[in-house]
C-alpha cells in the first residue's frame, strides 16, 4: 500500500526492520504518523512507540520486536503465547496491555501504549510496598485461573509440573550441545538440576507468567497500571514466579521477598515451598545465561541488540547461578584473594578511551538510543582491561585449583577445564567441590569485569526468609 511505503521510508528507517511498518499498516488497518525508539526497552527485545491514525483518530501503540532472532522458529512460538496470553488476562480483568496484532514469524507484538512509570526510584516504602501488593494480587489471579480447559496457541496441554522443567532442561541442553560447549561450568547446572528435580505429586499445574519483578510492571505513582512482558509464560509450577521474583530481585531491587510472600499467602496464593523456589530460581537463570552466553560467545547468528546491556547482565547471571547452588547445598564461600600484577602500559589509553566516549560523544549524540549502546558498549571495554590486567595470573589460579582438586598437573587450562567437564559427567568429583571450582572461577571473571558492571559486580539474590 501506499501509505505503507510512505511509512516505511519516512517513520520505520533506521528504528524497525524492513516490512515491519507495512504490517502494522495492514494489520490495524491504519497508517502510521510516528515511530520512536523507545531507549532501554530490554536486554532480550527492541521496542518503538508507534503513533497511528485509525480513520482519522489518533491512537497510541507500543510495538517489542526482535531483530536478533527473527525467523526462528522456537521463538515464534514465545511470541504466540505471549500473545496468548494476554489475551487471556484481558478476558479475566488482570491488568495488562491489550494486543493490537502479532507477528510471531518476526517475534513481533504490538500492543496499546500505556502512559505509566517502570521506574521505582521516587516511591517511597509504603507506595511501593502497597504496588508491589496489587503486583502480587495480580499473579494470585493468574495463578488461580482453572487451566483444563484453557486452549492456548503456543501453550501446549497442561500437564504435570516437573513436565515443564524436564522439558525446559531438555531443550536448553540442547542448545548447549549444539554449540559444542564442554565446559563444566554448564555440565554442573545441568547436573545439579537433574538430581534436584522435584516431585510434580499434588502440585497445582498453572498459568506461570514466568517474567515477574521489577522493571515488569508499570504503575502511575500511587497504584499499579499493568503486567508486562507475558512472552515466557507457560503451564508449570506457580513457586516458578517467585523463583523469577529472586532472579530479578538480584538485578532490579524491589521490595523484600518475604514481603511478596506474604502477600501472596494473604491473597489466596498456593503454599510456598522454597526448596522448590531455589530449584526453579536456577532454572531460570539458566534459561537467561544460556541464551547470552551462545550469542556472546558461542553463537554465529547476526547479533542486533545492545551488545553492552547484554554483557553486564550476564556476569551479574553468571554469579547468581553459582552462588544459588552453594546457597541451596549449603556451601560456604571464601572471598576472592586479588593477584599483585605491574602498572601496564596501555591503561592509561583504556581510560581515555572510555571517558571520550562516555564524556564526549555519548552526549553530543542526538539520538538518544545510539548513545544509550555507546554507553553500554564502555562497559565491555572496562572488562578487556581488567581481563588484560588479571587474565593470566586469573587462568594460572583456575588451572591450580583444578590440578590440586584432581591430583594431576596440567599443562593448561584448556586441559584442565575438560578434565573437570569429563568428571562431572561421570560423577568423578563431589558436587561441594565442583560448585566451589566454578564459584571461584566465576569469582576472578567478575573482579575483571567489576568496573564495568556498576552495582551487579556484587550480585546475589535477595533472601527468601
Amino acid at each position: 500500500m501506499a501509505s505503507g511505503e510512505s511509512g516505511e521510508k519516512q517513520q520505520g528507517a533506521g528504528v524497525l526492520p524492513n516490512g515491519m511498518v507495512e504490517w502494522i499498516e495492514t494489520a490495524t488497518s491504519s497508517q502510521v504518523i510516528k515511530v520512536e525508539a523507545a531507549v532501554g526497552a530490554g536486554v532480550s527485545r527492541e521496542g518503538a512507540y508507534v503513533t497511528l491514525d485509525v480513520n482519522g483518530e489518533v491512537k497510541e501503540a507500543y510495538l517489542a520486536f526482535d531483530v536478533r532472532r527473527a525467523d526462528d522458529p522456537s521463538r515464534a512460538e514465545w511470541c504466540r503465547r505471549e500473545a496468548a496470553a494476554l489475551r487471556l488476562a484481558e478476558e479475566n480483568g488482570l491488568r495488562a496491555p491489550r494486543v493490537l496484532a502479532c507477528w510471531p514469524e518476526q517475534r513481533a507484538i504490538l500492543t496499546h501504549r500505556l502512559y505509566a512509570e517502570a521506574s521505582l526510584e521516587d516511591l517511597d516504602t509504603a507506595t511501593l510496598n502497597q504496588i508491589a501488593e496489587d503486583y502480587v494480587g495480580e499473579i494470585v489471579k493468574l495463578h488461580r485461573i482453572a487451566v483444563d480447559d484453557l486452549n492456548m496457541d503456543g501453550f501446549g496441554t497442561p500437564g504435570p509440573v516437573d513436565a515443564w522443567a524436564i522439558q525446559r532442561t531438555e531443550s536448553l541442553r540442547l542448545r548447549h550441545d549444539l554449540h559444542g560447549r564442554e565446559d563444566p561450568l554448564f555440565l554442573l547446572v545441568y547436573q545439579w538440576l537433574e538430581k534436584n528435580l522435584p516431585s510434580g505429586d499434588d502440585i497445582p499445574t498453572v498459568v506461570v507468567h514466568g517474567d515477574v519483578g521489577a522493571a515488569n510492571f508499570l504503575h502511575d505513582g500511587s497504584k499499579l497500571v499493568a503486567v508486562l512482558d507475558w512472552e515466557q509464560s507457560h503451564f508449570g509450577d506457580p513457586m516458578e514466579d517467585f523463583a523469577m521474583f529472586s532472579l530479578r530481585g538480584a538485578l532490579f531491587p524491589f521490595v523484600p521477598l518475604p514481603l511478596l510472600i506474604k502477600a501472596y499467602e494473604k491473597k489466596g496464593g498456593y503454599p510456598i515451598d522454597l526448596q522448590r523456589i531455589r530449584y526453579y530460581r536456577t532454572l531460570v537463570t539458566l534459561g537467561s545465561l544460556n541464551d547470552m552466553h551462545g550469542q556472546l560467545v558461542q553463537s554465529d547468528e547476526p547479533f542486533a541488540g545492545n551488545v553492552g546491556k547484554v554483557f553486564v547482565y550476564y556476569f551479574g547471571l553468571l554469579t547468581l547461578i553459582v552462588q544459588g547452588m552453594a546457597e541451596a547445598e549449603g556451601i560456604e564461600l571464601e572471598p576472592l584473594i586479588l593477584p599483585e600484577v605491574p602498572v601496564r602500559q596501555w591503561d592509561r589509553l583504556y581510560d581515555l578511551v572510555q571517558d571520550e566516549i562516555e564524556k564526549n560523544i555519548a552526549p553530543r549524540c542526538s539520538d538518544a538510543a545510539a548513545a544509550d549502546r555507546a554507553t553500554s558498549l564502555v562497559k565491555v571495554m572496562r572488562y578487556w582491561q581488567g581481563r588484560e590486567k588479571y587474565g593470566a595470573a586469573f587462568d594460572v589460579a583456575e588451572t591450580n585449583d583444578i590440578s590440586e582438586v584432581f591430583g594431576e598437573t596440567f599443562s593448561s587450562l584448556e586441559n584442565a577445564r575438560s578434565a573437570f567437564a569429563e568428571a562431572i559427567k561421570g560423577d568423578g568429583v563431589s558436587m561441594p567441590e565442583a560448585i566451589r571450582l566454578c564459584c571461584r572461577r566465576v569469582a576472578r571473571e567478575m573482579e575483571a569485569a567489576r568496573r564495568g558492571l556498576g552495582p551487579l559486580a556484587d550480585s546475589a539474590y535477595p533472601p527468601l526468609i
